[in-house]
């Protein structure tokens, strides 16, 4: 017989369980701590009451975590049946790969039954436990008999030294104990908690996760009325690459790239990302030892759900067994067993596979970020930011089968799989599609007169299921400010304006403050003038047809922001101006102008000035993604946006126009010098951004120009290396997502130039280094419309809010590159640098949507 023994007596024994627990690392589940379905992640299947292991009436679980001193390890045990039972259960294991220790399975294996409670801990326990749970077994078990069915007891292990000090054997029997005396029923402690406190799952923080399943008893054949079957499963994790880690099928591993582990190894001679997962799963269906065996087998189909496709140097085992019966031990007499048909057991291995996954998740989710032996340092996923990618990706919205790239391909030359660069790009495009969000991803790669890339990922037109094409025609937005700019040079060049004519000297009707500013100052957006586009007021989502003076109404009369020159302020109502004034000029509309002089001597047959009415062969729809999926985005008027950001174009003649303008030089030196002009401001700051409407500057260490676009529904880059004679096009059919077209075509140029991503650095910056950038920064002369930033102290490094450092709402995590350089840990090519280089910081400057953007530091209250 078991004899329990009572751990408290008398009046105060909450009280002393309370000191207790917390003297001894007893592990309780947190009931307010979210969990993987809490944060939104879609996981099919139905969960028991507890979504744990412990919904399968009887179980108990029981946990200790050891973190005195360098040590984070622990234990976790789990009795089938209750500590109560006698007997033994049905089991079978398998082993998907067999790097790793689970003692005691050889006799699971040959007996088909499993004898005793299950025992998780580190690699370097093992032996501990054993012992632990023999010298309980001694204390607690008088019957021999029973005692010599636990001779052998089943000790899983994963490797928990890259936090814990695993060597100096922190684990003792005595922990072992105090776990079998603590297990019940009830919801199980999850993450950094017993065998799961120092283990590490993708580079995140992880450990112990449990989840359940219910499956009706009518879906296995049974009775209707015979209730519900339940399947649950608990998860030792300490596996998984950070790049695989998959959520729900969003590569959450390749967007949260950062918080990488800090000092955290796995044994020497192992690669990165080497590890185990042990899973038990636990139903209360009759089923028979080779059934189990099954089961167990699924466990593989749930790790690999969350990405992992097992290294060859881990260990993964998995053991499953069924409450259903009570194997008495050394009877000597004959038992039965009922089981279900073997024909009928698709539910319960699905069920399997969905908790394992649920499980896993479950763990990480719970993860925290631990600092270990030697200052190693492991993070927690973080969930706002995981949060914020599920939301701004659905995927209920988005269920649509992929479809095929489409590849242009220059002539004679082989198919993107044939070489290392376009596989590259093919990979990270088919990243950037599934977590933009984009319907579709159009990106083209040209050096000289060679495509080195071409082609397009997603769809075109989702309702109707139409793939994209190198030859889809998307909208462009304000890369229309760069052909109306080659308009106006043109106008110079011929003799008919100069840049210094006054717009009221063209537009002679034209009454508002700006009428004496230059034509250049509107070319390069220094005129002062608002932007129209951030009125209250401004006709979004409209297709009406609103007349040129109703359109400058929402600006015309409007006091300037700042004297001309003074500042660079973008500005989509100065180049609604210049298409006026290429009309008033011309005698021709605008978009008859841009047929005539510039898209017909080009060869742009498939640019156009994006009036909606025509039909035109291989257009794109616009989306916006909402929490529901993708809606159809409005199509403004082309007499909106007008000649600051109407335009439609495709792969082939954006790339065509940036060669033939900016390299080529076709419409002659006049002309290509005057787009290429770049101004100081009166106060001598330069300007990048040049006449001809392109940023010319030097990024990754070579001289670029470039230009972005947006406009409801669509999203574009283009850039061009003039030294290197490359140039890249990117667009999109949805609006500026993560990653962005800009942040996409820094990535394809690193690819292209074999130039590596930028790194955090790894450093802990000392707490006087971070206050002394801390602080209210606010934009200086070259301005795009965003507010002041707050960047603050935060989890020993920097973060930022949007508005101040008081402003509401989570602030974005910096990542630390080197020296006074960080980048946002949610986007790369979004990056910061803090000026000077030593001492207080008086002000940053801002790359991001490739443009340098200077802000001063505050003075502070």
């Amino acid at each position: 017989m078991i004899a329990r023994v009572p751990l408290i007596r008398g009046l105060c024994a909450c009280a002393l369980l309370s000191l207790a627990l917390a003297g001894a690392g007893f592990a309780l589940a947190d009931a307010g701590a979210p969990r993987a379905r809490d944060l939104g992640i879609p996981l099919s299947g139905t969960p028991g009451p507890l979504n744990a292991i412990t919904d399968v009436a009887g179980l108990e679980v029981g946990q200790v975590s050891v973190t005195t001193g360098e040590a984070r390890t622990g234990v976790t045990v789990l009795f089938p049946r209750g500590r109560d039972a006698e007997g033994g259960v049905p089991a079978g294991i398998a082993v998907f790969n067999g790097t790793g220790e689970m003692t005691g399975a050889m006799l699971v294996q040959e007996f088909g039954v499993l004898y005793g409670p299950v025992v998780l801990t580190g690699t370097l326990g093992v032996g501990t436990a054993r012992n632990g749970l023999l010298e309980w077994t001694r204390m607690r078990i008088d019957d021999p008999v029973l005692r010599a069915s636990r001779m052998l007891p089943l000790i899983a292990e994963t490797y928990d030294g890259g936090l814990s000090d695993a060597w100096s054997l922190p684990l003792q029997p005595s922990h072992v104990v105090d776990a079998l005396d603590s297990a019940r029923s009830g919801p199980v402690a999850e993450g950094s908690v017993g065998g799961g406190t120092g283990m590490v799952c993708y580079a995140f923080k992880c450990g112990i996760g449990t989840a359940s399943r219910r499956i009706p008893a009518a879906a296995l054949g049974q009775a209707p009325d015979a209730g519900d079957y339940t399947v649950g499963v608990l998860v030792q994790a300490n596996f998984g690459r950070r790049d695989q880690l998959t959520v729900a099928g969003l590569p959450v591993g390749q967007l949260l790239d950062d918080l990488r582990p800090r000092h955290a190894a796995t044994p020497a001679g192992l690669p990165d990302g080497d590890g185990s997962l042990i899973v038990l799963i636990a139903t209360d269906a009759p089923l028979l030892p080779a059934q189990l065996e099954r089961l167990a087998r699924r466990a593989t189909i749930g790790m690999a759900r969350t990405g992992s496709w097992g290294t060859a140097t881990s260990g993964d085992i998995f053991l499953a067994f069924s409450t259903a019966t009570e194997v008495e031990f050394a009877t000597g007499q004959a038992s039965t067993h009922l089981s279900l048909p073997n024909e009928l057991l698709d539910p319960l291995l699905e069920a399997a596979a969905l908790g394992t996954e649920e499980a896993i998740l479950n763990a990480l989710v719970a993860g925290r970020d631990m600092e270990g032996r030697g200052g190693s340092k492991v993070y927690g996923l973080p969930q706002d930011r995981l949060t914020a990618l599920l939301a701004a990706h659905p995927r209920p919205g988005q269920a649509l089968p992929a479809p095929p790239t489409a590849t242009a391909v220059a002539p004679n030359t082989p198919a993107h799989s044939a070489t290392p660069l376009t596989r590259e790009i093919d990979a990270f495009l088919q990243v950037a599609l599934d977590t933009g969000p984009y319907p579709a991803l159009a990106v083209s790669v040209h050096r000289g007169g060679e495509v080195l890339y071409e082609a397009a990922h997603g769809w075109a037109d989702l309702e109707h299921r139409v793939p994209a094409t190198p030859q889809t025609v998307f909208r462009i937005g304000s890369i229309t400010k760069s052909f109306t700019s080659l308009l106006i040079a043109q106008l110079v060049a011929e003799g008919v304006l100069t840049l210094d004519t006054p717009v009221g000297d063209i537009l002679t009707d034209y009454r508002g403050p700006a009428r004496e500013v230059p034509i250049r100052r509107l070319m390069n957006h220094t005129a002062g003038l608002l932007n129209y586009t951030e009125l209250e007021d401004f006709p979004h989502a409209t297709r009406a047809v609103i007349p040129a003076d109703e359109m400058r109404a929402f600006f015309e009369t409007a006091e300037l922001l700042h004297t001309p020159g003074e500042r660079f302020h973008y500005s989509n109502s100065g180049t609604f101006l210049l298409g006026l004034v290429i009309e008033a000029v011309t005698g021709q509309t605008w978009g008859e102008a841009l047929r005539t002089r510039v898209l017909d001597p080009l060869d742009l047959a498939h640019t156009d000035h994006g009036d909606w009415q025509p039909v035109v062969a291989h257009r794109a729809r616009g989306y916006t993604p909402t929490a529901e999926g993708f809606v159809n985005a409005p199509w403004l008027d082309v007499s909106v946006p007008f000649s600051a950001g109407s335009m439609t174009s495709t792969l082939a003649d954006v790339q065509r126009y940036l060669r033939r303008v900016h390299v080529d030089n076709v419409f002659g030196d006049e002309v290509r010098d005057i787009l290429h002009t770049r101004e100081p401001l009166t106060g001598g700051e330069p300007v990048d951004y040049a006449l001809g409407a392109v940023v010319i500057r030097e990024r990754l260490d070579r001289r670029m120009l470039g230009h972005p676009g947006a406009i409801d529904g669509f999203s574009a880059y283009m850039t061009l290396y003039p030294d290197d004679d490359l140039s890249i096009v990117v667009l999109a059919n949805a609006p500026f997502g993560l990653p962005d077209p800009v942040a996409i075509e820094q990535r394809v140029a690193r690819l292209v130039f074999g130039l590596p991503r930028p790194q955090a650095s790894g450093e802990t910056l000392a707490p006087e280094t971070l206050a002394s950038l801390a602080g209210d920064y606010l934009p200086g002369a070259i301005r795009m419309g965003l507010p002041p930033l707050g960047v603050i102290v935060q989890d020993d490094g920097l973060a930022l809010r949007f508005g101040g450092m008081a402003a509401p709402g989570d602030a974005l995590p910096l990542v630390h590159v080197e020296g006074r350089r960080f980048i946002a840990a949610h986007d790369e090519s979004m990056e910061f640098r803090f000026e000077p280089g030593d001492g207080e910081a008086t002000g940053l400057v801002l790359d991001w949507f490739g443009a340098l953007l200077p802000y001063e530091r505050a003075a502070a209250d």
